[in-house]
């Protein structure tokens, strides 16, 4: 359920920034990078006017219309295929016929561009605009094909996508530039009307995804280095290479520094001619390198996919493993991205790595959190019954993950309280007081295990047993048991003596010293805390003749006080489960 909780608010999350800024700034940018610089198609050609051009025949403005049309005809002696001009011929010239009669002269057709202005609401797909700014009429009267070069950016001010046409007030359609300049290739006349209303478009046999407002993405080769380059004052002069020409497209356009517009692309530090950004359009429709943008659906099961993968299985590792999982589906998830985009789609890579992250860190928050509440509860259970760093090294130990089933070899003192006289106290009693009489007497033993660094390792029925210098160190161990039994004995005393019916019912306790297993014993559903072994068995026996109101001790435990207590030699005594007789002592108050 928790799993399932972290991935339905990750993913909700994760949708709700989607397309919001900055997040689509960034998704952006992170699909720019996934671009491979290649060679553009050999049968694209750019025309440059570049500074030499300009050096040569003045301000582009100033040209006298007639140089077009050497440049035009030079070009369809060279045998080009086509030409397409990213130049506004928006005002009249007394050369316009001129050119007007050698476009209509020439076999090679002609594309002339369009700029729109002043976009409006659409009733379809196709961008509106109230203007588009067209060659005169006397300049249309050679029969150009009209193309739009308009080159929209998205927010961030980077232009990535075409729109395949635009329509101006009036209904006309322009198609874009690099749209029509396909067509050049082939001896298909280009639709009036192109079927702009679905998700994609069929052209000359090529599916073409659509975007938002019927446009296309950009597959970038590059910039002005992946594209054959003439320069157009050449072309002019007919100073070119005819075969560089030869069957080919021209596209022709500004691409000196400082002139004609200039845009922000994936796939250039400085901004680029538009004239390049039509070449790498007519490249990705020329060699059919589309690129389909998968929508939020195809996101969100990507990204439930994920997340359902993260969150299973981030709760079941430790921190160290969850961050390697994190970046291993952080890596996989990107790789497959850029495996995608080699092939044509673009997968969103923000949301779903946001997702990943998130995942990540709510399980942690979660993990934190419950192991804070964890922690707590251990201390607040085990604190009525061990000191508190005692409580402590549990907790910091089960942390390390060193609390497995099966233990160690420890020496360690292990006590044995039991209640002598019980049946009787029963049957004098209520239940209800009997009750009350062991929780005193057991609140009063505990208080003072704990109060000498032991641990109170269980209880059965009316015996209760602690064991020392497990799991917390305790050098002196056999001491502060010992000192724990006198403590007890003689507090028991005096919660006996204002009831004299108690006097019979009275705590006898066993202390003995050895090696013992200790740690977690059970199994892996259900395990305690304890301690095994024959020095603890010995310690049970020794309770078991101690009479009520004495603490009796083994010989190890009897040895290692060294006189340190005053003790009494009891003799020997034949114990269960020993071959040979035990001598046993008795704890005495008082100085040694």
């Amino acid at each position: 359920m928790a799993a399932l909780l972290i991935v339905v608010v990750t993913v909700a999350f994760s949708l709700f920034v989607w397309g919001v800024e900055p997040f689509q700034t960034w998704e952006w940018g992170l699909s720019d990078r996934l671009f491979r610089y290649q060679d553009a198609s050999p049968r694209i050609v750019v025309a440059g006017i570049d500074e030499e051009t300009l050096e040569e025949y003045g301000r582009l403005g100033d040209w006298p219309r007639s140089l077009h049309a050497d440049a035009l005809e030079n070009l369809q002696e060279a045998g080009a295929k086509g030409v397409a001009m990213d130049i506004l011929f928006v005002e009249e010239s007394e050369e316009d016929e001129e050119l007007a009669a050698a476009l209509a002269l020439l076999e090679a057709p002609v594309i002339l561009a369009t700029a729109p202005l002043n976009r409006v609401e659409s009733d379809g797909a196709v961008p509106a605009f109230e203007t588009v700014l067209a060659p005169p009429a006397s300049l249309q009267a050679g029969d150009p094909y009209l193309a739009h070069a308009h080159l929209p950016e998205d927010s961030d001010g980077v232009a990535r996508r075409v729109p395949l046409a635009i329509r101006d007030a009036e209904g006309r359609e322009y198609p874009a530039l690099s749209l029509a300049a396909l067509y050049l290739f082939f001896p298909q006349e280009l639709p009036e009307q192109l079927a702009l209303d679905g998700g994609s478009l069929d052209v000359l046999g090529r599916e073409v995804p659509l975007g938002e407002a019927a446009s296309m993405r950009i597959n970038f080769v590059g910039g002005a280095d992946r594209f054959d380059f003439i320069s157009y004052g050449k072309i002019i002069s007919g100073e070119f290479e005819p075969p560089d020409v030869d069957n080919w497209v021209v596209l022709v356009g500004e691409t000196a520094a400082g002139t004609g517009d200039r845009h922000q692309t994936p796939v250039a530090s400085a901004p680029l001619p538009g004239l390049y950004l039509h070449a790498n359009a007519l490249d990705t429709l020329l060699r059919s390198r589309f690129l389909q943008e998968v929508g939020r659906t195809g996101t969100l099961l990507s990204m439930l996919a994920l997340g359902a993968i993260a969150a299973l299985a981030l709760p079941r590792i430790n921190l160290r493993w969850g961050l390697v999982v994190t970046l291993a589906l952080a890596v996989a998830y990107a790789l497959s991205v850029w495996t995608a985009f080699d092939r044509g789609w673009v997968l969103a890579m923000l949301n779903p790595l946001i997702l990943v992250a998130l995942v990540l860190v709510i399980n942690l928050s979660h993990r934190v959190t419950s192991e804070a509440m964890a922690r707590r509860e251990v201390r607040e259970l085990f604190g009525r019954y061990i000191s508190p760093d005692v409580a402590t090294e549990l907790v910091e130990r089960a942390d390390r993950g060193d609390l497995r089933l099966g233990g160690e070899l420890r020496q360690i003192t292990a006590l044995f309280a039991d209640l002598r006289g019980f049946t009787s106290l029963s049957e004098r009693l209520p239940a209800s007081e009997v009750v009350d009489y062991l929780n005193r007497c057991f609140g009063i033993i505990i208080g003072h295990v704990v109060a000498h660094r032991g641990m109170v390792n269980k209880f059965g029925g009316d015996a209760i047993v602690a064991i020392w210098n497990a799991p917390q160190e305790c050098p002196d161990h056999a001491f502060e048991a010992c000192q724990a039994a006198l403590a007890s004995v003689e507090e028991l005393d005096r919660a006996a003596e204002p009831d004299p019916s108690l006097s019979e019912a009275r705590f006898g306790f066993g202390i003995n010293t050895g090696e013992a297993l200790v740690g977690n014993v059970g199994s892996l559903g259900r395990s305690e805390y304890t301690a095994v072994g024959d020095s603890v068995n010995l310690a049970a026996r020794i309770c078991g003749v101690a009479p009520g109101g004495e603490a009796w001790i083994g010989p190890t435990t009897q040895e290692i006080l060294a006189g340190r207590l005053s003790t009494e030699h009891l003799g020997s005594f034949s114990l269960k489960g020993k071959e040979e007789a035990v001598p046993l002592f008795r704890l005495q108050p008082g100085e040694p």
